[in-house]
């Protein structure tokens, strides 16, 4: 008995010696893993060799960005490197640097290959918040015969304010012809409630900056509830060389008339293409109109569903054309589509065919 009494009065003696010993063990542990997560020297090296390069080039940037792990708790300050380019501050202050802990950004270099004779050409794509925003820059190689690579900083092109981690963000394709070079990619900002919409934009790469000279839906719509609700997406085929003009179609199916019995579908659908030129004198795309069949504003307010009159007008010949074999679901609509029409010509026409 008093054997284990004293083993116990020896232990309760020694337990405040061994919780401390517990709480130095694992502050030291701690302390050598936070010691271990700072930047290595290494590390800061490589940002003063950047800076310190005659010309910067995309491999250095992609190796910079994608050398940072996520155990590091050093804010990642990229402003030095903008500044180095010459790139404004963007609007939300999104491209200004990360920590490696909290977020990440993933860089890949995109090589455009010898799109144009003795040029090549390369973009550093770079994702924020898994491709939410995203910034890429344009390289030249400015002499590519030269055994030491020196690259020309173009420019940048910023997109903001997306769905993260969408097709949209990967999707890119490079279209060249014997002078131009231009690089598509797509978008699809949050908008909001019920509504979508997903754009395709053409920049051109020759030149200092890159520049928009395109853009069209290319997916989206909108359901609120009203008559006038929809939604469309294209079907964009390779671009056409023509008589040594480059020209891109795009097709729409729009569907409209929605219906929720007995689940949720629409009625009607029409299928219209728009066609595009490139005009070397204006240095940017043009509205074929001959080859299209929706009209560049229809397009432009992306057929236009909020406001309802408008949405007669761009309609009023699909209406009348599906009017006249309509089934009991879709006159129900139609009559609720006449209720709301103005007197006129259109509601007169859309009311004969429905007889």
């Amino acid at each position: 008995m008093k054997t284990r009494l004293s083993i116990l009065v020896l232990l309760l003696l020694l337990s405040p010696a061994i919780a401390c010993w517990e709480r130095t063990g694992r502050v030291s542990e701690q302390g050598s893993q936070t010691n271990a997560n700072k930047p290595t020297l290494e590390q800061a090296d490589a940002l003063s060799s950047i800076l310190a390069s005659t010309t910067i080039s995309p491999k250095q940037i992609e190796e910079y960005i994608n050398g940072h792990d996520e155990y590091e708790t050093e804010f990642v300050d990229f402003r030095p490197i903008w500044r180095r380019l010459q790139i404004p501050k963007d609007q939300d202050g999104a491209f200004e640097g990360f920590d490696p802990s909290s977020t990440r950004w993933r860089a890949e270099v995109i090589d455009v290959g010898n799109a144009q004779p003795n040029l090549v050409k390369a973009i550093v794509k770079i994702s924020v918040y898994d491709g939410a925003d995203r910034r890429y820059l344009v390289f030249d190689r400015v002499d590519a015969s030269s055994s030491e690579e020196q690259w020309r900083f173009c420019g940048n092109i910023d997109i903001t304010g997306n769905f993260e981690a969408s097709e949209e963000t990967e999707y890119r394709r490079v279209v060249s012809d014997s002078k131009h070079v231009w690089f598509v990619l797509r978008s699809q900002p949050r908008i909001g409630t019920g509504i979508s919409r997903r754009d395709e934009m053409w920049y051109m790469l020759e030149g200092k900056p890159p520049r928009e000279v395109l853009k069209y839906p290319v997916e989206g719509g909108r359901v609120m509830g009203n008559l006038s609700d929809l939604e469309y997406k294209a079907n964009t085929p390779e671009p056409n060389f023509a008589g040594g003009r480059l020209s891109q179609a795009v097709r729409y199916k729009v569907s409209f008339g929605a219906s929720n019995r007995p689940r949720f579908h629409w009625l009607f659908s029409k299928w219209v293409r728009a066609n595009f030129l490139w005009d070397d004198d204006q240095n940017k795309f043009v509205w074929d109109r001959s080859t299209s069949n929706v009209s560049e504003e229809e397009l432009d307010t992306t057929f236009d569903s909020w406001d309802e009159e408008r949405f007669v007008g761009y309609n009023i010949r699909w209406f009348v054309r599906f009017a006249r074999t309509a089934n009991a679901e879709q006159r129900s609509w139609f009559e609720s589509l006449i209720d709301k029409m103005p007197e006129g010509t259109q509601k007169a026409a859309l009311t004969q065919a429905l007889k």
